[in-house]
């Protein structure tokens, strides 16, 4: 059996029903006859997921139902709720939001009535123990109760396709009238589709407030079925019914009293006027509770046109959504509409009624004899603005300061339609429709549809942020612009820039300078990219459109590259390209004007961007620092720390020469041009392998990686830091006798660092310890003691450790040199947080620590060190 067939298919509307009925609540008086025990009543499903005031007890959920207080002043209605324990005296003052049990009054059917329902009671004549009840039950009518399991819920919400109805679901036309004060909005009224699947109805709900009853079936972020179940009555007056219905009747009875069995519902549409008297809410009790009835019975007709009323100052979330029967909703314009308030109804037009000043929303065209404005197709709509909701579209006819931008909008579709392109309206949102887009929507499109004939099927391949980005991109660049071009001196050219800067952009595709997920990168940093300016984009047109005597794009290339170095540089450069223009015109220290690199200018804009107060004087520290993300207040302690060793005027080197590796190379690169060939042959090895291995060098003391040269090397040795590390960053500045020992890569970049102090009067230095990158660390155990140190990384290390060992021996020959009257005697290395241990590990442990002045820091080196080098000869002398 198909597990959706839970019940045979029955209609309870009779012609009893049809004849007339009444509906009120219990009053006070009538429940206290009732032990506490039957008072409760056991909240459905729906009414749960509704909100209801429910407690769980036993498995079950028991709620709240609504009771009259008497009170003498019969003019007014006071409202008392029964809570899960059956008492009665319970205070609410949120009577919006109980559930209720109503009492339906009948006609009493006749004999004849009586054999057509399903609840013949003459047929029970057989069991007399049901004549013992007082109060039987009766199946009549039917109501979403029961929430379906998770998995019926998502075949029939892949039926439902969100709102577009496929084969083998159907609406019925019928709906279930629901007070939205769960929703979020007050006294308003959502309209719960009703559904049929094979020979089962259901109905479809969706809100955003609601309560979890059920972590398997119920989910409040997504839509929950619920089954149309027959609806159980307790027939109250059973001892008073005639004796064809209940033999023991004694027929004094005029109506069919009907209470639920159940609580049905939440959100009880009760019209609160606010006032509490006599620990009760006054409320107008009877104010929505045939709609209910009707709702049970069937009686409401389907709806295929729904007048807004006029008090009515706003429409529920969700109100209407899968309503597909309804062909017309008619809504005055002062009218707040929820989200998603229509979704899944099918209306294919919208317009604005200028007799009675209603906004139509229609399945068909408005008669010509209509008078009508503002109309707006939504197929068309949809179909070249992707993602826009119609929510989006409603809110052009109804929000009062968006409606003088309404007319323009449609026109620009109607553009887009001309030009058969799709725009996704997350792009045509993060613009803004106003008066300073003007430009925008009076493009045209032609020039980049000329350029880019398959456009739509182009970005169809990209997530939609991609095809934003696109678009951002081409609307900033100007390819959607109708200004004229103008030349270098600013006159006329007769060439829209939408044409120049279509033409551009599909050169960059072509030659795979740009595309969508270059452009996506370029733009997608979080850095928000300026709309069209005339002449700043006009002068980005041609900066990026440069090409060089390869056919190269350049100057492009030069953005893409800082930007995958500095996310989001492209967007703060394009956005003040006109500001770079004229940075780049400097004044040289004689006075005369030339153009600076294009690349200092963008770092000066990055840089200045960053940081406060940048200068020609600190622009290399702030273009440092800001390639390694330092902070304004790093920025601010190394500008000082460079300004005291400039006064102070210490030198750039220990050494009265620079100490770097790589320029051997140069050296080879001359011996090439003046040797034979087996020397040149020899000069390539020696070259080659430099290029694979790694070079030291004596960083420059005024070099701004001093300040920071911890970031490089995975320590603590950085100016602005709290770790001992920043006073050793310090003196590699200010002091005479501190230079730092790098290795870099074979792209020039610092792997490495040792900051060695050099002791002049008794001849000795120290080296602090050896620090590495961190992605040479892979596998490090304890400090500088590797897990597996044989492997590549392990190779890597001491070929690192190699550099440092010739950087030392180097410097010795060279001091050696400069002091020959006081050498170097011996060079050692601290141990402490030495990062490459195995290699010194085989060094001799100094017999005699040496000393660094104690504010220095260099506090791996006081406990062990491990001699790097020592001249035998120069000993003697320097340990008597």
């Amino acid at each position: 059996m198909d597990k959706f067939v839970q019940e045979k298919k029955t209609d309870h509307i009779t012609a009893f029903v049809n004849a007339g009925f009444s509906v009120k609540l219990d009053r006070t008086e009538d429940v206290e006859k009732i032990s506490r025990k039957k008072r409760i009543k056991v909240a459905s499903s729906f009414a749960v997921y509704n909100s209801c005031n429910v407690s769980f007890k036993d498995g079950k959920y028991f709620g709240s139902y609504a009771i009259e207080s008497k009170k003498s002043d019969e003019s007014k209605r006071y409202c008392q709720v029964i809570d899960s324990n059956g008492g009665i005296n319970i205070t609410n003052k949120n009577a919006n939001s109980i559930g209720f049990c109503p009492i339906v009054s009948l006609n009493i059917p006749t004999e004849k009535e009586l054999k057509n329902l399903p609840n013949n009671f003459s047929r029970f004549k057989g069991f007399s123990g049901l004549f013992k009840r007082s109060n039987p039950t009766m199946l009549l009518g039917s109501y979403p109760q029961k929430s379906v399991s998770s998995d019926i819920s998502d075949v029939l919400e892949g039926l439902y396709n969100n709102g577009n109805l496929k084969d083998g679901i159907e609406a019925t036309g019928k709906v279930y009238s629901l007070n939205a004060k769960n929703l979020n909005v007050n006294s308003l009224t959502k309209l719960c589709p009703e559904f049929e699947y094979n020979g089962v109805k259901y109905v479809r709900f969706k809100s955003n407030a609601v309560t979890t009853i059920d972590a398997s079936t119920l989910v409040s972020t997504k839509p929950n079925w619920f089954v149309v179940s027959p609806v159980y009555f307790h027939v109250k007056n059973w001892n008073e019914m005639p004796k064809y219905i209940n033999p023991r009747g004694n027929g004094n009875a005029k109506k069919m009293e009907l209470q639920t069995k159940d609580i049905l519902i939440a959100g009880f549409p009760f019209e609160s006027y606010g006032t509490t008297k006599a620990g009760s809410t006054e409320v107008n009790v009877n104010a929505h509770l045939d709609n209910f009835v009707k709702d049970i019975f069937g009686i409401n007709k389907k709806r295929v046109r729904y007048v807004i009323p006029a008090e009515q100052n706003a429409i529920a979330d969700f109100a209407f959504e899968g309503c597909t029967t309804l062909n017309e909703v008619v809504i005055h314009s002062n009218v707040r509409i929820g989200n998603n308030a229509f979704e899944g109804c099918g209306f294919k037009y919208a317009y604005f009624d200028n007799e009675f000043k209603n906004i139509i929303l229609s399945k068909t065209m408005p008669t010509k004899e209509i008078n009508y404005s503002k109309f707006a197709d939504f197929n068309k709509i949809f179909k070249h603005i992707k993602g826009i909701s119609l929510d989006d579209v409603l809110n052009m006819y109804v929000i009062k300061d968006k409606l003088k931008y309404s007319s323009k909008f449609f026109k620009f579709v109607d553009k887009l339609k001309s030009a058969d392109i799709s725009i996704p309206n997350q792009f045509l949102t993060s613009i803004n429709i106003s008066q300073s887009q003007e430009n925008f929507y009076n493009s045209d499109f032609r020039f980049i549809k000329n350029e880019f004939p398959n456009l739509n099927k182009m970005l169809e391949k990209y997530a939609v942020y991609e095809q934003v980005a696109f678009w951002k991109f081409a609307y900033a660049f100007g390819c959607l612009s109708h200004d004229e071009f103008l030349g270098n001196n600013g006159e006329s050219t007769g060439i829209y820039v939408a044409q120049k800067a279509s033409s551009a952009l599909a050169k960059f595709f072509k030659k795979d300078a740009l595309n969508v997920k270059k452009i996506s990168e370029l733009i997608g940093s979080g850095k928000e990219l300026l709309p069209y300016n005339k002449m700043r984009s006009q002068d980005l047109i041609k900066f990026m459109s440069t090409q060089g005597e390869n056919g190269e794009f350049e100057n492009l290339k030069l953005l893409v590259d800082l930007e995958q170095k500095q996310k989001g540089s492209f967007c703060i450069i394009a956005n003040c390209f006109e500001k770079a223009k004229r940075m780049r015109i400097h004044k040289d220290l004689d006075g005369k004007l030339r153009n600076l690199p294009w690349q200092d200018v963008f770092f000066k804009i990055l840089a200045d961007k960053k940081y406060d107060n940048v200068t020609d004087e600190n622009f290399e520290i702030a273009k440092v620092f800001f390639e390694n993300g330092v902070s304004q207040k790093d920025f601010d302690k190394a500008i000082r720390l460079f300004r005291t060793a400039k006064s102070e005027k210490i030198r750039s080197h220990i050494l009265k020469k620079h100490l770097n590796e790589v320029e051997l190379i140069r050296d080879i690169e001359n011996i090439q041009k003046e040797t034979k060939q087996i020397i040149q042959q020899s000069a390539q090895k020696m070259q080659k392998s430099f290029k694979k291995a790694f070079t030291y060098e004596f960083l420059d003391k005024h070099d701004p990686k001093n300040a920071i040269i911890g970031l490089y090397c995975d320590c603590c040795a950085i100016v602005g830091g709290e770790s001992y590390g920043s006073g050793i960053a310090k003196h590699s500045i200010i002091s005479d006798d501190v230079q730092n020992l790098v290795v870099k890569d074979h792209n020039n970049e610092i792997v490495a660092k040792a900051a060695m102090y050099v002791n002049e009067h008794y001849g000795y230095a120290v080296l602090n310890e050896f620090e590495i990158a961190k992605k040479y660390k892979k596998n490090e155990g304890a400090n500088g003691i590797y897990r597996n140190d044989r492997g590549q990384l392990g190779a890597i290390r001491k070929s690192i450790y190699d550099a440092f060992v010739r950087g030392v021996k180097k410097f010795v020959e060279e001091y050696d040199l400069e002091h020959p009257n006081n050498p170097i005697k011996q060079v050692t290395v601290g141990m402490n947080h030495n990062r490459l241990k195995r290699q010194c590990n085989k060094l001799k442990i100094a017999e005699k620590k040496l000393i660094v002045p104690i504010d220095y820091n260099f506090l791996d080196a006081r406990e062990e060190q491990r001699v790097l080098y020592e001249n035998s000869e120069a000993l003697y002398e320097f340990n008597k």
